[in-house]
């Protein structure tokens, strides 16, 4: 993570709001409790894997959800594709960035695609500098339908869909052991990533699919590890 100032920053999700709209990353609107536009989505300053956030409808949803909110910040909801993105960062320079579509989701990503997006690595190479990260980084984002991009979180640390990342050629935790215990400045052969990874998780194990030999994700939507099992057995 390292202890940059602007990287302390990135711990409170209401301060980091501020630093992208200085910076000029979009993010979604943040609403006062008394001029918000529904549907909108309260959050808690500092949490991580949806803890605590909340999407409300209406004045009584809000003011549930802000009762039982530590220090809430409240945002325009925005339907559209979610990604997150790990990175590895040396100074606040990326050395790689691997965007993963978000197509399920349960608290944590649950099912999760390696996609090239050059739009959104341009975007984390901003966020990244600013903030000057150390390490490992996720950094989410959303996609409306037509096609404008928000960062909607950023985490300075090991995201719970880093297994795909691995998976796909991009080993983070061993960049981490050399570059911080070593001093070696890892090296990430982008034409060497598996692009269309997809990725399905359960408790206990992960499950991998190529894009290009699967293209229907339907037979990962169940959460048992029997039936995910079968369905990666059957295109294998």
């Amino acid at each position: 993570m390292g202890s940059h100032p602007n990287t302390i920053v990135s711990l409170s999700k209401i301060a980091t709001d501020k630093a992208l709209r200085e910076i000029g990353i979009p993010s979604p609107d943040q609403f006062r409790p008394e001029s918000i536009k529904f549907p909108a989505v309260v959050k808690p300053d500092r949490g991580s894997g949806a803890v605590g956030v909340r999407k409300v409808t209406n004045d009584a949803e809000v003011l549930a959800a802000v009762k039982c909110t530590e220090e809430p910040m409240i945002q325009e909801w925005i339907e559209g594709t979610e990604y997150t993105v790990d990175a590895f960062c040396c100074s606040g320079e990326i050395m790689v960035a691997v965007p993963r579509k978000r197509l399920k989701v349960r608290g944590e990503v649950v099912i999760a695609q390696v996609t090239r997006h050059p739009r959104i690595v341009e975007l984390c190479r901003t966020i990244c500098e600013w903030f000057h990260f150390e390490g490992c980084v996720n950094i989410q984002f959303l996609e409306d339908h037509k096609g404008n991009l928000f960062c909607i979180d950023i985490n300075p640390r090991i995201s719970g869909g880093l297994p795909i990342t691995i998976k796909a050629g991009v080993d983070i935790p061993a960049a981490l052991l050399d570059y911080f215990l070593i001093g070696t400045v890892p090296q990430f052969d982008d034409s060497r990533i598996q692009w269309d990874l997809i990725g399905s998780r359960w408790l206990v194990t992960e499950c991998f699919l190529h894009g290009d030999r699967y293209a229907d994700t339907s037979l990962l939507n169940s959460y048992s590890p029997s039936s995910q099992k079968r369905a990666y057995d059957q295109h294998n």
